[in-house]
């Protein structure tokens, strides 16, 4: 309420003082002001018991041009230089009633507080003050009807304006706090990319290397079996060639006598490799009796492979091909067909 008399014009002590009086009724405050009935709190105005200049000054626009104004001789100043100084023109019609004031010596301008004057003095560099009595203004006129309507759609005008200027700076501030909402986000979204991209690149180098991990793993099977291959002919070729020998070394007169076969080799064990799945250890290598059940060689894998623990499983012979499980497990290993070694793939049920 304050702030609308103030924006009229008024001091601000004496602005709250007639709100105060008042009950808050701005109309009944700028009319109980221009009535003249109203006097500043003390330390607003003079003093020495007469009444306050306030009721009845006007405030001026404080500018250059106005601080270069000097007081005519004979005469009270007509304006104010920083909007402290009164507007006294109608001083001598004051009905009597004096007031204190402070007066420039150098440019006659006049002032109601010594703060006044002090501001005054340190924007204009005008110190020479002397106190003196004058002439209260006169109370002005009553406003009429159709005055106090304008004076206060002027205020609500102006009010309205502060409002909208408001909302307006507010409603910039909500843009620049979404332009750098939308800015963190897009950061945050780049660096999820990025990161994501990141997970899947190393992703796919890690499965390049189980490939090429397991392509040496089968090519070393390869190379295994096709060794063992050769050995089997090797041994195949010996015993053909040794019976071969025998038969040239007979005498001619023998030669009606037929050969005696060959003998025939007795393996009494058997010798295993298990091959674990890539990337489930190396290979185990075991030899059996030939007495022995396939049985045997599932337990010795499963205990020396750590990931066949809880697992089922087969072993893979794969020339020629054939699968041994649990259900396999009674067979002897001298009728399975792995003598006299082979190599087995664990194969993950």
């Amino acid at each position: 309420m304050a702030d609308m008399l103030m924006a009229m014009g008024y001091d601000e002590a004496l602005a709250k003082a007639a709100i105060a009086q008042t009950g808050g009724d701005v109309q009944k405050a700028v009319d109980y002001i221009l009535s003249g009935s109203i006097t500043a709190p003390a330390g607003t105005g003079g003093g020495g018991g007469t009444a306050a200049p306030s009721a009845g000054r006007k405030l001026v626009d404080d500018s250059p041009a106005d601080a270069e104004m000097t007081a005519d001789s004979g005469e009270t100043a007509a304006a104010a230089a920083t909007g402290d100084a009164m507007d006294v023109d109608a001083a001598s019609s004051g009905g009597g009633l004096k007031v204190r004031v402070l007066v420039c010596t150098d440019t006659g301008m006049q002032f109601s507080t010594q703060e006044q004057a002090a501001r005054y003095a340190e924007r204009t560099g005008h110190s020479n003050f002397e106190e003196k009595e004058v002439d209260a203004p006169p109370p002005p006129k009553p406003l009429t009807e159709e005055e106090k309507k304008a004076k206060l759609e002027a205020i609500k005008q102006k009010m309205k304006e502060k409002r909208a200027a408001k909302e307006a700076a507010e409603r910039e501030e909500e843009k620049e706090k979404e332009k750098v909402r939308r800015k963190t986000g897009a950061e945050v979204a780049k660096a999820k990319a990025d990161y994501e991209a990141r997970q899947l690149a190393k992703l796919a180098a890690e499965k390049k290397r189980e490939r090429e991990a397991e392509r040496a793993h089968k090519a070393k099977v390869k190379a295994l079996l096709q060794q063992d291959e050769l050995n089997r002919k090797a041994a195949a070729k010996g015993g053909a060639a040794g019976a071969t020998a025998v038969s040239a070394a007979v005498p001619p007169a023998a030669a009606p006598a037929q050969a005696p076969p060959a003998e025939t080799k007795v393996y009494t064990e058997c010798r295993i490799q298990l091959r674990p799945p890539a990337g489930a250890g190396r290979p185990v290598t075991a030899t059996f009796p030939a007495t022995e059940t396939v049985g045997a060689i599932l337990s010795h894998a499963a205990a020396n492979i750590p990931a066949l623990a809880g697992q089922s499983f087969a072993l893979v012979m794969t020339r020629p091909r054939k699968e041994f499980t649990q259900a396999d497990a009674g067979t002897l290993i001298s009728d399975s067909g792995l003598m006299p070694s082979a190599a087995l793939m664990v194969q993950l049920k």
